[in-house]
Order: structure tokens, then sequence, then C-alpha cells
């Protein structure tokens, strides 16, 4: 018989989140979440990560360009509450919004 997963100390399941993927990942989010361990941006902002040396076309409305390049950081923006991409082209830094319209993973 399988332990439930509640029954783990939150130690164990900070772990466990590191290897789990899908439905077994959310339902460790949520216990987390629960027992106020983890915050909803911090789950947000580690699914995000992962998108880190993935290369990006996006848009750039201020020179209408299109431009190709890799994300180098990311960050959890304190005033909007959004999650931005910091992306390195040949043409310098960018920073761009995960809900922008004009990103696009290549």
């Amino acid at each position: 018989m399988k332990t439930p997963l509640k029954s783990y100390s939150s130690k164990i399941l900070l772990k466990r989140m590191e290897t789990r993927e899908g439905a077994e990942l959310a339902e460790i989010k949520e216990i987390l979440i629960g027992r106020g361990i983890i915050q909803e941006e911090d789950v947000k902002l580690s699914k995000a990560k992962t998108h880190i040396g993935k290369k990006v076309h996006f848009f750039r409305k201020k020179t209408k360009e299109d431009l190709t390049g890799v994300i180098q950081n990311v960050r959890l923006d304190p005033r909007s509450n959004l999650i931005q991409y910091l992306i390195k082209t040949d043409k310098g830094l960018f920073g761009k919004s995960i809900i922008s319209k004009d990103l696009k993973f290549v």
C-alpha cells in the first residue's frame, strides 16, 4: 500500500518536488502551498526557470524588428507580479514578460 503524500514532512516533499512530474508534482505543490511552505509565485518562477538557455523569437515594438535570442535569466517583477525573461541577443539585452504575445520559443 502506497503512503499518502500528505503524511510526508515538508522537507521530504521539497526534495521530491525536484524529481517528480505530472500529477504527482501538482499534488506535492498543492500540499506545500497549503502548508505555507511555498507560494504560488515560487511555483510559477521555478517552472519559468526551466526555460533558461532556450532560444526565443520576439518582436521589438520600439524599433519594429524581429529578434532571436537566448533566455539568460528569469525574475519575478515585484510591481506587476509577473514573471519576466532577460533575453540576450546580438543587439543587447532585452526584457520580456511571460505573457507577451510577441514571445515565441524556437
